[in-house]
């Protein structure tokens, strides 16, 4: 359910596609359960919000301003505790990564909800180094949730190093072959 959503959502995206129809998409999937996505893996969920987010960015705003609109405080809540419950299980630092991705997206997407994700995340000690030498495998959007979830839950980076990932992330960016407005925002915040 979720890659198929993804996959449509992402089709929307394209002015080839009538925005009516762009709109029933949008409307259809942003109100999933959140139960569906207890059983995804997390990066399809960041994912997904990622092409729900582009697809409301790009093409229909007359619904929302933001994909946090779409639905409820309680839902949001959900997949806060649903992003908490997968980094508390994480064993692999891939796990790890996995789980700080899709909170990076939560904290970038639905920002009312980042309170309470920092006060979940205060069980977090690790070192981040070992996570951040798998983000280089990444492409451009994970790659850019994964930092924002890092964020959350080490302290702040020498600014040579936070320069050096700006570079990385724009690298990553320009592997692109399309680059649309909703990415080009998150470009720009670089």
């Amino acid at each position: 359910m979720i890659t198929a959503g993804r996959f449509l959502l992402r089709i929307c995206c394209d002015s080839a596609v009538a925005s009516d129809d762009a709109i029933r998409v949008l409307r259809a999937f942003s109100d999933l359960s959140p139960d569906v996505l207890v059983k995804v893996h997390s990066t399809p969920i960041c994912y997904f919000l990622w092409n729900l987010h582009a697809l409301l960015f790009e093409r229909c705003k007359t619904i929302a301003s933001t994909v946090e609109q779409l639905q409820s405080t309680a839902y949001w809540d959900q997949l806060v505790k649903i992003t908490i419950a997968r980094l508390k299980d994480a064993r692999s630092y891939q796990q790890k990564l996995d789980g700080l991705v899709l909170a990076g997206a939560v904290a970038v997407l639905i920002p009312s909800r980042l309170p309470l994700l920092r006060r979940e995340l205060l069980f977090w000690h690790e070192d981040a180094r070992p996570i951040v030498k798998l983000v280089t495998r990444l492409t451009f959007v994970p790659s850019y949730f994964a930092f924002q979830g890092l964020a959350l839950v080490s302290a702040p980076i020498p600014r040579a190093e936070f320069r050096a990932r700006q570079k990385e992330l724009r690298q990553k960016l320009s592997e692109y072959s399309e680059v649309g407005p909703a990415l080009k925002a998150i470009a720009d915040r670089l």
